[in-house]
């Protein structure tokens, strides 16, 4: 994100007379460099929190998909071809 050019791009939002208070503004990434270009966070604080707030929402999205008996979870970190297993998945979904 940062490589990215996400600094820059939130800069120029602010720029463009948007407002900080709007609910795209309020994102993981956008609030976190918001409050680094005000000067709250230096840029290592922000980095830290925009990993955090990351891992604490991928956290929350997993702990509300777990409520999805029908769910078919996926790691993508020992699957093999997982485009092809999500084909399959979706297309045994939708025969």
């Amino acid at each position: 994100m940062i490589e990215d050019g996400l600094i820059d791009e939130v800069k120029n939002l602010i720029n463009l007379g948007y407002n900080k208070n709007l609910n795209s503004l309020n994102t993981i990434g956008y609030k976190e460099v918001l409050e680094y270009i005000k000067g709250k966070y230096d840029y290592d604080k922000m980095i830290h929190y925009i990993k955090r707030n990351t891992r604490r929402y991928a956290r929350r999205q997993i702990i509300y998909f777990r409520g999805y008996e029908n769910a078919t979870w996926i790691n993508l970190s020992i699957e093999k071809n997982p485009i092809e297993k999500i084909k399959k998945i979706i297309f045994e979904f939708i025969d």
